[in-house]
This record gives structure tokens, C-alpha cells and sequence, in this order.
């Protein structure tokens, strides 16, 4: 059960105190807030290792295959506007091209053999495929 204090009028949630916080009664009705956390945010943490810049890409490429199909169903079938594959193949050129580069680089890291790097690889032609490459690398890790 998170202790309740009020701090300089404010009140907010959170389970570390500070050491004034500590010498206050506790009989506020909102928990006291957390101090910033030292550590980046998630998402900049995912980008400074290897293995998470694999994964952010490898499931930003199975996305930009999303949009890009959807941009040839519009392109071919429903309005006939190629505005669609315009915009999202760049997109899905340039995290194809990401993609590859941070799966030789997550590869190397984890010194898995040549066959898994080149399966890698190849995961990213037919759609999604980086997703379960992706999922079926990490949980072969662990």
C-alpha cells in the first residue's frame, strides 16, 4: 500500500519519499509523486542497443508493409490514385533499408551463425515476416 503525504501543497502518487516527505504525517488522501527516473525514457532506450533498434525496425517494417499494401488496394482497386504508394513506398523503402543494416548489427551482437542473419534477411520480402523473425530471434535468446 503506497504511503500517503502531502509535500508543499501538492499531491500526487508514488512509493519513494524524500527525506523531508518522511518527517511529514502521513494523512494525505493522493500517494506522493515519484522523482524522475534516472534512466532514459523507454523509447530512447530501446534505440541505444543493438538489439532494440532490431526490434523497433523489425516491427516498423512489418507496419510500413501494412501501409504500403493498403496504399495499392487504393492505388488499384477503390479510387485508382497512386498518392498512397507515393508516400508510403519511400517510407517502406527506407525502414527496408534500416532494417537490414540493424539486423546484421543485432546479429553480430548476439553471435548467432550466418544462417540466422541471412534468414533475417530474407524475412523482410514477404509481408510481416520481420514481426515473427523478429519475436522468434528474442525468444531464441533467452
Amino acid at each position: 500500500m503506497p504511503k500517503f503525504v502531502q509535500i508543499d501543497g501538492r499531491i500526487g502518487t508514488g512509493q519513494r519519499l524524500t527525506d523531508h516527505a518522511k518527517r511529514l504525517p502521513r494523512k494525505c488522501l493522493w500517494p506522493v509523486p515519484h522523482p524522475r527516473p534516472a534512466y532514459p525514457r523507454p523509447m530512447l532506450a530501446l534505440l541505444s542497443t543493438p538489439v532494440g533498434r532490431f526490434r523497433l525496425f523489425a516491427i516498423a517494417e512489418a507496419w510500413s508493409w501494412a501501409g504500403l499494401l493498403l496504399g495499392m488496394l487504393f492505388k488499384y482497386v477503390v479510387v485508382k490514385n497512386p498518392i498512397g504508394v507515393q508516400i508510403m513506398g519511400p517510407v517502406h523503402g527506407l525502414l527496408f533499408v534500416l532494417y537490414a543494416i540493424f539486423t546484421i548489427e543485432a546479429m553480430m551482437h548476439l553471435r548467432k551463425p550466418i544462417w540466422v542473419l541471412v534468414l533475417g534477411l530474407l524475412a523482410a520480402f514477404p509481408p510481416f515476416t520481420t514481426w515473427w523473425f523478429e519475436r522468434w530471434v528474442l525468444r531464441a535468446k533467452a
